[in-house]
């Protein structure tokens, strides 16, 4: 089977967390902390997490409530594919789906701030530009994201 550039990247991604650990479990370190960013995509115009999304926004909300002090940034995107008021609404979509997820999963709503970015860097590909983005916690400078 051929895999797209993006694709793997998408997959690269996902795993850089659970790669980054694995890095620090073999030096002979502790455990690593938990996860404080995660990433659910988004396939075009949806805003349904899809079954991986799913499995990701699950550990997310095991994180969520292991930091219970933090705030939780559920940060949206879309790719610039469209108008921009329809992106920015796209993106608003995607953030609400993933916090109400999150809130069904035992992370209370007031801890949430969810922001619509609407659409993303265009050097970036389709796929990563239909995103959330979740950070527990510190939220770092805009630049950075």
């Amino acid at each position: 089977m051929i895999r797209s550039p993006a694709f793997s990247r998408r997959l690269l991604l996902q795993a850089a967390p659970t790669l980054a650990a694995g890095g620090l479990m073999a030096a002979g370190c502790a455990s690593p902390p938990p996860q404080r960013v995660f990433v659910v995509f988004f396939q075009q115009d949806s805003v349904v997490p899809d079954t991986d999304a799913a499995t990701i926004l699950s550990r997310a909300s095991e994180a969520a409530k292991l930091y219970a002090a933090d705030p939780v940034h559920v940060i949206g995107f879309a790719d610039p594919a469209g108008t921009p008021d329809v992106n920015r609404m796209l993106s608003q979509q995607r953030a609400e789906a993933v916090s109400a997820y999150l809130a069904q999963h035992g992370v209370p709503p007031t801890r949430m701030i969810r922001t619509a970015r609407g659409p993303t860097d265009p050097s970036r590909s389709r796929v990563e530009r239909r995103r959330v983005e979740l950070r527990i916690g510190a939220l770092p400078p805009p630049s950075t994201y």
